[in-house]
């Protein structure tokens, strides 16, 4: 998996998820550095919590789905989605100050 990167503004690090068909999904955390190419290997992507989204009703119930005991893999055929999480690294100040990343382009 290659992220290739624009400009980037107030961020550090990004995660890159796969998400499949099943609802199990699979991060690595990468640096962030801007106009660069971040290559992720399939191999390195773990099991990690899912967001569900939109949020679960009634509230009181868990954001995220957390597996366990589970021996889940990946298979590249069965990928429903891509997610690029990023953080700032501290709240802008001033609040129109903006934070972000520009993505030049992402391929499989």
């Amino acid at each position: 998996l290659i992220v290739k990167t624009g400009k980037v503004n107030n961020i550090e690090e990004i995660t890159v998820s796969l998400v499949d068909r099943d609802g199990f999904t699979y991060s690595k955390k990468l640096s962030l550095k801007p106009d660069s190419e971040l290559v992720v290997r399939l191999d390195d992507l773990t099991l990690s919590p899912t967001l569900l989204c939109p949020a679960p009703f009634p509230g009181f119930l868990e954001r995220e789905f957390v597996p366990t005991d589970c021996t889940a893999y990946l298979r590249i055929g069965e990928v429903d989605k891509l997610q690029l999480v990023s953080l700032p690294m501290h709240l802008p100040q001033p609040k129109s100050q903006a934070y972000g990343f520009v993505k030049a382009g992402i391929s499989i």
